[in-house]
């Protein structure tokens, strides 16, 4: 099933980014579905739900994780290693900081 992804222009302008802005976005739309935080997705979950290329993908995680705006870990999940994604404390306060 498709569905669209929102994507604020703020938080374009903020990362000065549109595959980083899509990437937090589909991690913002899946926190509330999170534990403790943290959610597990592969490339492929992303890529489908993105639209955007695996490549893509690790670029904008890269360049997240360089910013501290993104924390990762991998663990096994049903026997497939799975990377799991928690939004930073510094992401959520630059950007409010940012808006204001």
């Amino acid at each position: 099933m498709e569905r669209n992804i929102t994507i604020k222009n703020s938080l374009v302008k903020f990362l000065q980014s549109p595959s980083q802005a899509i990437l937090m976005s589909q991690l913002i739309y899946w926190k509330p579905k999170s534990r403790n935080n943290w959610t597990y997705k592969d490339y492929h979950e992303l890529s489908n739900e993105t639209g955007m290329t695996i490549s893509q993908l690790r670029t904008a995680r890269n360049n997240l994780l360089s910013k501290k705006y993104l924390s990762t870990k991998v663990r096994k999940i049903k026997d497939k290693n799975a990377v799991h994604y928690k939004l930073t404390t510094k992401f959520f306060n630059d950007y409010e900081n940012f808006r204001v």
